[in-house]
């Protein structure tokens, strides 16, 4: 990191930021406290291999103490471990245990694993393929996902669900061959329902991270209004502990966009937002995507937070900070009203989830091959942050904490996570009033000079941007260079979006370019 103290002085911007140097880039405080118990999954099987999960517990008794351990398989639920008559294993007396975790059925396939450290006389709750966790009273614990197959995605890693047998949604089968679901070279993610070995296929992937309130964005390429009625495409949150206690009938943290008529042809709907459970009055609403066979393209935007969810569709490729009115297909806000009968989903460990599944009958009911076709995913804790890019500029290395809340501090640092620039390069940060044409995607930026031969500006620079000059040394992966900024508390800047783009080089010289930042001044 950056050892200078604050400076004096810096660049009043005519956007109402002033720029500050900080000593040290903002990130998550933890610390840890001696001797408290603690419990650590340190291996777990190859998927699709029988074997045993093996762990280390510290900060308590071995002799006294034991472990309960839960699997969780796609579309079956929670499995207690070693089995339901033996609920419980010992730990050695050097800390370490090991549970047989593939003792029959699908436990191969099983893409969670879950281990307590249970207090001395504890008989753990048995789960039998239940859809939640059961709740343990425990000292410690710690999870782990599994999946035979990950794919990268929008600069993120997912999972690709599969089940040689029939489960839900749906009950039956999920695949997850290459000639199923797949990234192609524009980096777009392809799911298909699909007829092989004698059984139709549904496809669905699992973002490998718990990303929690904020905005969800993602685009589809694909003619969803036309989808065979059999049919349901669906983008979503799902948290498969299932401990939403505030939801008891549905505790899965589950908000739904679905493309379908299920089943029924002449529905003249074809698609729907949903704050599950969808039962009870006013947590559905069905809308019409309209023709789509000139132009395919469709951005969904969902905005969730402890009061509200917020849904939008519109048409064409959309940035949430300047959303065209004329796209606008449908939208609706859900908001948080207990005595209504109106409950928001807390944050927890919910995964955002793409799926293509048959929602019934026994395959399409045209028995033809369907695919969808999802060009982009993208994600803020802020609503009022947007992150562009194409994957041309490495994904988030424009870091940001904080907000850009009227008088509050917004942390920015440039970085280069993939550590293709030496340290030892010069760091700049750039604004703007105006994106590049195109944003959230820019222009590409072709040459020898360019780290990787290609990148992309994403900033106008037609009327020249507001740049800081000043030039700070990075110090290598991880340790971004930091740019504190105030967000004046002027009416006036109320509502102005600012862009934001990063810029590392090298004494050889590299340039590096960032990904690039919308900054929507609130309130």
């Amino acid at each position: 990191m950056n050892d200078s103290g604050p400076r004096p002085g810096g660049a009043r911007l005519a956007i109402g930021f002033w720029l500050v140097w900080t000593a040290s880039f903002a990130g998550a405080a933890w610390s840890q406290q001696t001797g408290a118990p603690s419990i650590t999954i340190t291996s777990v099987p190859a998927h699709g291999a029988n074997g045993s999960l093996m762990g280390q517990v510290s900060g308590v008794n071995p002799q006294s103490h034991s472990v309960a351990t839960y699997i969780f398989v796609e579309g079956l639920g929670w499995y207690t471990k070693p089995s339901s008559g033996s609920p419980t294993t010992s730990i050695q007396s050097n800390g370490q245990f090991t549970v047989p975790v593939t003792t029959g059925g699908l436990d191969h396939l099983a893409s969670i694993f879950q281990v307590v450290l249970l207090p001395p006389g504890a008989t753990p709750p048995i789960a039998l393929g239940g859809g939640s966790l059961p709740v343990v009273a425990g000292l410690a614990r710690d999870h782990r996902y599994r999946f035979g197959r990950t794919i990268q995605f929008a600069g993120r890693n997912w999972g690709v669900k599969t089940a040689p047998f029939p489960v839900g949604p749906g009950n039956h089968h999920f695949s997850d061959g290459t000639n199923d679901v797949w990234v192609d070279g524009a980096g777009r993610l392809h799911l298909t329902v699909r007829f092989h070995g004698g059984s139709w296929h549904a496809t669905e992937v699992v973002l490998l991270e718990n990303l929690g309130h904020g905005l969800y964005w993602f685009t589809t390429d694909s003619e969803v209004e036309d989808l065979d009625p059999n049919l349901t495409f669906g983008a979503f949150t799902w948290d498969s502990f299932g401990d939403d206690t505030a939801i008891p009938s549905w505790p899965f943290r589950e908000i739904d966009f679905e493309d379908s008529r299920w089943g029924q042809a002449g529905d003249p709907t074809n698609s729907q937002f949903v704050v599950q459970p969808y039962a009870p009055a006013g947590h559905l609403v069905r809308y019409t995507n309209p023709d789509l066979s000139s132009t395919p393209s469709l951005t969904r935007f969902v905005s969730w937070s402890p009061s509200e969810v917020r849904f939008t569709t519109a048409l064409g490729l959309q940035s949430p900070g300047a959303l065209d009115p004329q796209a606008l297909v449908h939208s609706w806000s859900f908001a948080h009203a207990p005595t209504q009968g109106r409950i928001v989903p807390a944050a927890g460990r919910e995964q955002f989830r793409f799926n293509l599944w048959i929602n019934g009958g026994s395959g399409p009911g045209n028995g033809q091959t369907a695919e969808v076709i999802i060009s982009d995913f993208r994600f803020s804790p802020d609503p009022t942050i947007f992150r562009g890019g194409s994957g041309l500029a490495t994904r988030n290395s424009l870091v940001v904490s904080g907000s850009a809340q009227s008088g509050s501090f917004l942390l920015l640092g440039v970085d280069d996570p993939s550590g293709s620039v030496a340290p030892g390069a010069m760091s700049t940060l750039a604004f703007s009033l105006q994106p590049e044409n195109g944003f959230p995607t820019g222009t590409p930026v072709v040459g020898p000079f360019v780290v990787g031969g290609v990148s992309e500006i994403l900033i106008s620079l037609t009327p020249p941007p507001i740049e800081i000059t000043s030039l700070l040394p990075w110090n290598g992966p991880g340790f971004p260079v930091p740019y504190l900024i105030n967000v004046a508390p002027d009416p006036v800047f109320q509502g102005v979006a600012v862009y934001a783009q990063g810029v590392l080089v090298s004494a050889t010289p590299q340039v590096f370019l960032t990904d690039a930042l919308q900054l929507v001044v609130h309130p």
